[in-house]
């Protein structure tokens, strides 16, 4: 195992306060957690969970040093299930850009801190492996010529722009506590994440057939998804953390060094790891 391994931990889905006004809530208990252990993390939202008075979380993550993405409007409508246009997808993606601004306007630094970051974007049960996955935010993908004159964006075509420069990480490496499975004990969530199928320890081991995948998520960095709604998370984090420091774990919010925007960045995690070198990368078709 490598000495430090960088980690990004990803929350998807707040924010999540229970209608208390941004006073209490899971999200506020992750929020604790994190800032407790000084880690930094990324949490992407949805547009809808996002009113006035949350406006004072994601303030209150950006000036502790998070990251805020958007990760649409809602989920209904936006996975590769539903097989939505691409115009669609653009539409969440903007309305969730400015409920964003607008909840943020009066706190005026943090706001400031938001404009500065990166933009960062995760669609709703993940894209990438597929070829209908996130075509609309690859610059080769076509979309942009048309984006200008199709009616589902005609309220927002001086916005078109936001969509370009847009970091994208529908794919992730580890998510220990998926939302469909009912064990959530801590001591399963960290099994899950460092030796289970697919976890960390399948990452970073040396593999004589696959040396490469030691150096990739060394260097890289790996990337796990929770959700912050969920309270399981709050209750399993403090055990996950501690497994993670024994490890040699590094935290970083997002985007990763090598991570380029409106490029393929990662792909959904696997039992077996999905591995392609971004140099030979050209199509989400070309993903078996």
């Amino acid at each position: 195992m490598p000495d430090h391994v960088p980690i990004y931990l990803t929350f998807d889905d707040g924010v999540e306060t229970e209608a208390a006004q941004g006073e209490r809530g899971p999200t506020l208990d992750v929020l604790d957690l994190l800032d407790e252990r000084g880690v930094p993390a990324t949490f992407f939202v949805h547009g809808r969970n996002t009113s006035d008075a949350e406006g004072t979380v994601l303030a209150r993550m950006l000036r502790a040093g998070h990251r805020v993405g958007n990760h649409l409007f809602h989920q209904g409508g936006a996975t590769l299930d539903a097989q939505p246009q691409p115009s669609y997808l653009a539409r969440l993606y903007l309305e969730t850009e400015l409920r964003i601004r607008e909840v943020l306007a009066p706190h005026t630094d943090a706001l400031s801190l938001f404009l500065a970051q990166p933009r960062l974007f995760r669609r709703p049960g993940g894209g990438y492996d597929s070829a209908a996955g996130n075509l609309f935010l690859l610059a080769a993908s076509g979309y942009w010529e048309v984006f200008p004159y199709d009616p589902e964006l005609a309220a927002y075509r001086n916005l078109l722009d936001w969509l370009r420069g847009v970091y994208d990480y529908s794919g992730w490496h580890i998510n220990p506590l998926p939302l469909w499975e009912q064990r959530a004990d801590p001591d399963v969530v960290v099994w899950r994440t460092i030796d289970g199928p697919g976890g960390l320890r399948s990452l970073l081991s040396p593999s004589p057939d696959q040396p490469h995948l030691t150096a990739q998520a060394a260097i890289e960095g790996v990337i796990i998804l929770l959700h912050d709604p969920d309270p399981r998370v709050a209750t399993a984090l403090p055990a996950l953390l501690d497994a993670l420091d024994t490890l040699g774990a590094t935290y970083h919010a997002l985007p990763r060094p090598g991570d380029l925007p409106n490029r393929y960045t990662v792909g959904i995690a696997r039992p077996e790891p999905l591995v392609i070198a971004r140099e030979s990368y050209r199509d989400v078709a070309s993903i078996p």
